[in-house]
């Protein structure tokens, strides 16, 4: 099952830059690109097939290597420091403990393995129940008690486990806030609450370390705030909340790390989805996000065997885009638009996206570019066939200013 869910997410994912179909937010902070490391193979720093990545107290980065059947450990900048596993195992997620113990999900062998921080094996829990069909631990987070939190992608459950291994119960199966349906990432904080994300629910939800729902972020539109095919989430010391999202299908993206306040407002986006392995600051199939002590965001990227730094940035944001035009136009007539991107000193360039309504969906005809000007732009447009038309407007930064907002206009053609 774990691995119908890669590939499932590898073949609908195109993992390329699309829009928005929303009104702009106000963005509260920033993210910049700080670099990658990691290529595919076999050897020492390399990957085939990202499962996870966890962060110790003290930097190091612990990367699961799927194919590879080890774990492999780095510094805080990514340098190569040493690996471990066994032969018989497909680790998946991983986890570090409060005391710098490593844990891997090894879904082929419905257990959970127990590392030292040298890679010394120190225990192995079944995570196979006696009703189960077929258990495939997935993702793993360990609270303050070593008490384990696991997603089951085979049996859809988010199990707890004692210390010891002893099963202490699942959260309830359902589409009700506090149930859980298809859930992926488990991530627990400093004060021991659970959170997990589910991609069949859209959403994200918090839990007390018994099991109690708390609260939780649920939307199925696309839009900067909205989750659209969440995977994988991560929690800082300050509670925040980073989720990583995309949205599966041909015509829209709306790919990245959202970072949420730990009321579930959402701080800013991190990253972007494409396909290019080349493009700085993109990733395509997320396999797992770590948020380092000094705040760096860690995103493993599992298609492209990568691992992809951002460090928080004190760039200007803008925080509005408009987007002008007539409601409605005659066929092979010179459609006009216009908009704006504040602060007013803006400058960069804006994608816009075009996209024709055939039936009941809408169906891509291209995107272009035009340059921001002192905050504003214009883009004219003949198009020659009737029916609904609509433009996004998304502001891809530039000038000091940081990419974050969107604005869409639908006109009728006559």
């Amino acid at each position: 099952m774990r691995r119908f869910i890669r590939r499932t997410i590898l073949g609908l994912v195109v993992c390329a830059i699309a829009s928005c179909l929303v009104p702009a937010i106000a963005v509260a902070d920033g993210y910049q690109y700080a670099g990658k490391w990691g290529t595919r193979g076999t050897g020492d720093g390399q990957f085939d097939g990202i499962g996870g990545i966890a962060i110790d107290g003290s930097g190091n980065v612990y990367v699961s290597d799927v194919s590879n059947k080890r774990i492999e450990k780095f510094s805080a900048s990514g340098t190569y420091v040493a690996q471990w596993g066994t032969l018989d195992s497909s680790m998946d997620g991983v986890a570090v403990d409060r005391s710098g113990n490593v844990y891997a999900a090894d879904y082929w062998n419905h257990r959970i393995l127990k590392f030292d921080s040298t890679g010394a094996l120190l225990a192995q829990f079944n995570t196979k129940l006696a009703d189960d069909f077929d258990s495939e631990p997935h993702s793993i987070a360990v609270d303050s008690a070593g008490s384990m939190w696991i997603t089951d992608s085979g049996d859809s459950l988010v199990k707890k486990f004692s210390a010891s291994g002893d099963y202490l119960g699942s959260l309830a199966k359902g589409s009700d806030p506090g149930q859980v349906s298809r859930p992926i990432g488990v991530a627990v904080d400093s004060a021991d609450n659970v959170y997990v994300v589910d991609y069949l629910l859209y959403n994200v939800q918090k839990f007390t370390s018994s099991g109690t729902y708390l609260d939780g972020h649920t939307t199925i539109a696309t839009g900067d705030a909205n989750l659209l095919y969440p995977a994988h989430v991560a929690v800082d010391g300050a509670g925040s909340i980073y989720v990583a999202d995309t949205k599966p299908g041909t015509l829209i993206s709306d790919g990245s790390v959202k970072k949420f306040n730990s009321s579930f407002v959402l701080q800013t986006r991190i990253g972007v989805y494409s396909s290019s392995p080349v493009l700085d600051g993109s990733f395509c199939v997320v396999a797992g996000v770590a948020i380092g002590s000094s705040g760096t965001v860690y995103v493993a990227d599992t298609t492209f065997d990568r691992v992809v730094e951002f460090t928080s940035s004190s760039v200007t944001h803008a925080t509005t885009t408009t987007l002008t035009g007539p409601s409605s136009v005659k066929v092979r007539k010179t459609l006009k638009l216009s908009g704006t991107v504040s602060p007013s000193g803006a400058s960069g360039s804006v994608k816009i996206t075009k996209t024709r309504k055939v039936g009941t969906k809408w169906r891509s005809a291209g995107s272009v570019k035009v340059t921001v000007v002192n905050g504003s732009f214009r883009y004219s447009f003949k198009p020659t066939v009737k029916g609904s038309w609509r433009f996004v407007a998304r502001y891809s930064g530039g000038g000091g200013y940081a990419s974050s907002t969107s604005r869409t206009k639908t006109v009728k053609v006559k």
